[in-house]
């Protein structure tokens, strides 16, 4: 390509993008340590022992004598004071004898029962009618029960048959122990993917040379309130409340917010240098692949409000930064940090700050790269 060409085409980006477009300090690989959660055998074992424990079950236990904090299964019928079945009060059920909404009088008479034997007594049974001090009308009742089981909640043993039977996609302990593995180092991949995007964003950032514009600077910093804003709103906490929380005051927040939005502002800065310097250029795919995981017709339907907004260059500055992103992620030279998942809680790795191109560039839809 001739110098007059490439003259060209770079006067072409300005125009195009709104101005120059700063330069890096080198266009060499990135390098970066990327933090790698790792699942100790114990982990994955203690994963499948909270499964069995979600899965419990209540179980008939040994015939003995009843006691007040039994749960237990039984059949039976209750008549008002004038042999009129009461229909709530009739049928099987189970009934845990410690929990308080179950009546003295109603307790009183199973004491003493056997499995397999029956029992008839009197006891005075709430209505859903209250008296002028707002307790429940009692009214009393007759109520034959037959003590079917007396139960407890058991823990199922993992073997090979209650996973056959209970766990769907796995027919052996050996297969349930590779299953959870997998899925757990899957979730895993998707933060370390997550992290090396971000992390090779901001590494770039640091060889941007020359200053950031006043304008570009306060959009980054609205573009980072904005986002705190809507982790204060997911959170259904007030902001003072939040930032306690944080163990962070009001200044501290302010400067959070301006090292953030000038790290997103940087980072968008360095990409779009990136990107002339490896003469990328974008296609309609390109575009509509930067709102993220969306369906084409959606992805259409953003295009079009873009650009019916009259902000179609924000689109291609999206596009072209995530096709530069990818190639400094392609580049790389990476370094994993394996960080044990431990019994005690999840390995907390630090969070680098999430680069969203449309914050970056003033878009109304966030799309991660």
């Amino acid at each position: 390509m001739s110098k007059g060409s490439r003259l060209r085409r770079e006067k072409a980006n300005e125009e195009a993008f709104g101005g120059p477009v700063p330069a890096l300090s080198s266009y060499d690989p990135v390098e970066v340590t990327v933090p790698r959660i790792v699942f100790p055998d114990e982990v994955i074992e203690d994963q499948i022992k909270q499964l069995a424990r979600r899965m419990k079950s209540m179980q008939p236990v040994e015939p003995r004598p009843l006691r007040p904090d039994d749960r237990i299964f039984i059949d039976m019928t209750t008549v008002d004071e004038e042999g009129v079945e009461l229909e709530n009060l009739c049928g099987t059920r189970r009934v845990s004898l410690s929990d308080e909404f179950i009546p003295k009088g109603f307790k009183e008479g199973l004491m003493g029962l056997a499995v397999g034997e029956a029992a008839t007594f009197e006891y005075d049974a709430p209505t859903p009618e209250n008296d002028d001090e707002g307790n429940p009308v009692e009214m009393r009742v007759t109520a034959t029960v037959t003590l079917l089981e007396i139960q407890e909640e058991r823990v199922p043993e993992i073997t090979d048959e209650w996973v056959k039977a209970s766990v769907p996609g796995a027919d052996t302990v050996d297969e349930l122990r590779k299953n959870v593995r997998d899925q757990m180092e899957t979730k895993a991949g998707a933060y370390t993917r997550s992290a090396l995007y971000d992390l090779c964003a901001q590494q770039l950032a640091t060889r941007l040379e020359g200053g950031i514009p006043d304008e570009e600077f306060e959009r980054g910093i609205v573009a980072a309130q904005q986002d705190f804003n809507a982790m204060v709103e997911k959170s259904q906490m007030t902001k003072e409340a939040y930032l306690a929380s944080c163990g962070m005051n009001e200044d501290q927040l302010s400067v959070q917010l301006m090292a953030q939005g000038r790290m997103m502002i940087a980072q968008g800065r360095a990409l779009e240098a990136m990107a002339r310097h490896l003469g990328l250029t974008v296609a309609d795919e390109d575009i509509e692949r930067s709102f993220g995981e969306v369906t084409p017709a959606q992805a259409r339907e953003y295009r079009r409000a873009y650009e019916e907004a009259g902000r179609g260059a924000e689109l291609k500055r999206m596009a072209l930064c995530g096709k530069a992103l990818d190639h400094v992620v392609k580049t790389a030279k990476i370094t994993y940090r394996d960080m044990p998942q431990t019994l005690a809680g999840p390995a907390r790795p630090e969070q680098p700050q999430r680069l969203q191109m449309s914050d970056v560039f003033g878009g109304a839809k966030s799309a991660t790269l």
